[in-house]
């Protein structure tokens, strides 16, 4: 019995203080209620200030993203081109041998002695034409 009575202030103060802290949680519940009420008041306001500032981030997001996009766009274009170029002058390198052609410098030495040819011939006949003609 006497256990029991040293155990009774012990559960009264156990009492209190569980009394106590259920009005301190219904104070602080009631405090959360409040606050959460002006905040739903002042949402449209808050909800219009993050929009705005949301539209504006995103679209200098968009605008970065879309300058990205071009200069990769435009640096993938000039590799293609590049990549282009070399491989038509590769085909047109096949496709001059594969015809067996003479260089530019031989075309020029053959079209050079042919005009030769041609006006040592022109020299014949006049000189011919003359002779006939006395």
């Amino acid at each position: 019995m006497a256990q029991r009575e040293n155990r009774l202030p012990f559960l009264q103060d156990m009492r209190m203080s569980a009394a106590r802290l259920r009005r301190e949680g219904d104070r602080i519940v009631a405090r959360f209620r409040h606050d959460a009420l002006r905040l739903v008041e002042r949402a449209p306001a808050v909800d219009n200030l993050l929009a705005a500032a949301s539209v504006h981030k995103l679209r200098a997001n968009a605008r970065e993203r879309a300058e990205h996009a071009m200069r990769e766009m435009e640096a993938r274009r000039t590799h293609l081109v590049s990549t282009v170029q070399e491989q038509l002058d590769r085909l047109a390198d096949l496709i001059a041998r594969g015809l067996n052609t003479a260089p530019r410098a031989e075309v020029d030495d053959l079209k050079h002695r042919v005009s030769r040819i041609e006006h040592q011939f022109q020299a014949l006949r006049e000189k011919r034409e003359k002779g006939e003609a006395a």
